[in-house]
């Protein structure tokens, strides 16, 4: 999954009750992936930016709260 664009956390948190909700197989298969790829966007330092104009402090607590929803597909 590419992301881009602005806010695309708070977008990846908007659609998680979707996935959360179709539960089964591949509910699981997106929440996992979901969490696989956040993993996979933090900056050297640790923290995650969502857009600039929010800060680290912004991108880091939306990736963390994503991550917690997304938790029982592991």
């Amino acid at each position: 999954m590419k992301f881009q664009g602005i806010f695309f956390l708070a977008g990846l948190l908007a659609g998680l009750p979707s996935a959360r909700a179709a539960g089964g197989k591949k509910g699981k298969e997106v929440l996992a992936h979901l969490a696989e790829d956040i993993l996979r966007l933090p900056e050297a330092e640790g923290a995650w930016l969502d857009w600039h104009m929010t800060g680290k402090p912004y991108g880091t607590a939306m990736a963390l709260i994503v991550l917690y929803m997304a938790r029982d597909s592991r």
